[in-house]
């Protein structure tokens, strides 16, 4: 599904952040490797994957570093892992952090997880597209660089954006529970939600990297130097920055203010980009009437508010404090939820772990790290 077919036809409005020319060179190349262990670089992954194309992958990059492996555990018991085989086997070159559940528990991959390896290693490369959970500027410090995992995530998560503006645009969530309680149109218990029509609606992207882009966006789109004038414009905003110090609470009271009454906000990106308190204030004013899956809200007309308890029906996939859910989005009929899965298909975790493997093999060649989003490694990239 693209934005073309669903009938985006009037414009395509795009505010990128950072540089728009590819930067003149990288600071940093790879000439050689340090001297190492054995003659060979030393990899270390943390946890393991069991997929047998993940194994195929790791059983290459074996033939050229030692690789050694740490399983997820407890925070404290993970530091104490990490410290006792940097001592006991490093220096590692490069650390990769496979996608699992059980990362959770370890916690964010800051300075008090990861001390041990730097200033050693150089490459650290992690599953997903987001890094706000990275301590980026540490690794920076150690002269290292970090590269994330895009490219896996970003068609699911393309297509759930599509899917997301849609169902906002058409009130699909407030439908669906009409139908499961049993009333069919014309019985307004539930208040039917009459859609609105994507077409000649203006579609506004906020950051234009690699899961902006599986919306196949028309043709005739325009750049927009500034959010206000972005936001003046656009029906639907869908957001896809990453979550850093500049980009959090992007979106807040006076950002909402700006927009079109009967605008549409998606997120698929963070949830702290968003001010979710600022939502729930113009959800409840009904300035913003429905907000989706990843984070997109509704206006409908008066028209509407006439006739439907349920035409400010939220739906979000990400959320600023994340497990918990802000109360008035948990108890109000009109906001569709889902934990933050937009990017979680049976096949997505594959290939993160392979694109992980794929940037340390760059690395250790001596080739561009496609992926490396910040340090030494990295020319601006946005996700």
């Amino acid at each position: 599904m693209n934005h073309r077919n669903a009938g985006f036809g009037q414009q395509l409005m795009i505010l990128d952040f950072g540089c728009t020319e590819p930067a003149l060179a990288r600071v940093f190349k790879l000439a050689q490797l340090p001297p190492m262990h054995n003659s060979r670089p030393r990899v270390l992954c943390l946890g393991w994957p069991t997929e047998p194309a993940v194994l195929s992958d790791l059983k290459e990059l074996a033939e050229i570093a030692h690789v050694d492996s740490i399983p997820y555990q407890p925070r404290a018991d993970m530091i104490r892992a990490i410290e006792r085989h940097a001592e006991e086997n490093g220096p590692y070159i490069a650390t990769m952090l496979f996608f699992s559940p059980e990362l959770g528990m370890v916690g964010p991959c800051d300075a008090e997880l990861l001390k041990a390896l730097g200033p050693g290693c150089k490459l650290y490369t992690g599953p997903g597209a987001g890094y706000d959970k990275v301590d980026t500027a540490w690794m920076s410090r150690m002269g290292a660089s970090y590269a994330n995992s895009p490219s896996a995530v970003a068609e699911p998560t393309g297509h759930a954006t599509c899917m997301l503006i849609l169902m906002a645009l058409r009130g699909m969530s407030a439908n669906e529970m009409s139908a499961r309680a049993g009333n069919w149109l014309g019985k307004r218990k539930f208040g039917q939600v009459l859609g609105e029509d994507s077409r000649g609606k203006v579609l506004g992207l906020v950051g234009m990297g690699s899961i902006a882009k599986v919306t196949d966006a028309p043709a005739n789109y325009i750049y927009h130097s500034t959010l206000e004038s972005l936001l003046a414009v656009t029906d639907v905003l869908s957001l896809h920055c990453p979550l850093t110090a500049e980009t959090r609470h992007l979106i807040g009271d006076a950002e909402l203010t700006i927009m079109k009454k009967g605008s549409f906000v998606v997120n698929t990106s963070r949830g702290a980009v968003v001010n979710e308190a600022a939502l729930v204030r113009a959800l409840k004013s009904r300035h913003i009437a429905r907000a989706g899956e990843l984070y997109y809200p509704i206006l409908h007309t008066e028209e509407s508010r006439k006739n439907s308890d349920f035409e400010d029906s939220p739906a979000l996939d990400v959320f600023e404090h994340e497990p918990q859910i802000h109360p008035f989005l948990l108890k109000c009929p009109r906001v569709t939820l889902s934990p933050h899965c937009a990017a979680m298909t049976r096949s997505a975790p594959i290939g993160m772990d392979r694109e992980i493997i794929e940037n340390v093999r760059q690395f250790l060649y001596g080739e561009d790290v496609r992926n490396a989003v910040t340090g030494p490694l990295s020319m601006f990239q946005d996700v």
